[in-house]
This record gives structure tokens, sequence and C-alpha cells, in this order.
């Protein structure tokens, strides 16, 4: 997905946002993916909706936020709070790439 023939442009950071409410159907293709995703420079940013989002996974799974805390970017809402998180989102998107 982040090739030039999908429209990747050189001089913009790749960032992916993965939300999800679940569990991955395959843990350890989820976990491969992700640090191919990272090896190849992409952020990743992953968002937990509700009680039955694997957090642990996506822990995982995301990159190391921006801070230099040592905070992965997981954030976690139920759906009807989302509006709460993207704020945040934004800025480690935006502001950290």
């Amino acid at each position: 997905m982040f090739t030039d023939a999908k429209g990747d442009r050189k001089n913009i950071p790749d960032i992916l946002i993965l939300y999800t409410d679940g569990y991955a159907s395959d843990g350890d293709e989820q976990l491969r993916e992700a640090d191919q995703l990272k090896q190849n420079g992409v952020k990743i940013i992953c968002v937990g909706i509700g009680q039955g989002a694997d957090l642990e996974s996506l822990k995982e799974t995301a990159s190391p936020s921006c801070k230099g805390t040592g905070d992965k970017l997981v954030f976690q809402a139920d759906f009807n709070e989302l509006d709460t998180i993207t704020d945040a989102i934004a800025q480690e998107a935006c502001n950290c790439a």
C-alpha cells in the first residue's frame, strides 16, 4: 500500500492508523507485517475500540511514541468516545512524523 503505484509520496511520512474492536485472526502474521512496515519507515498508530480490543497485541504492533517516553502509539476508547482521542492521534500522526 505504501508504494509509488498506490500513490505514495516520497516527501510525506508514511503513517498507518489501525482501528480494531477485537483480535487479529492471525496474530503472528500481524506482528510480522507490522515489523516489516516499521522497518520500511511506516509509523503505526493503533486504536483499540471498546472492551474487546486486544491491547497487548496492539502494543506489540504499534510504533513508539515520538515523545521519547518509551510508550507505544496505542489509544483506546469506546465507539461513542472516539472523538476524545482524535487530538492525541492527530498530534502523533502529524506533529511527530
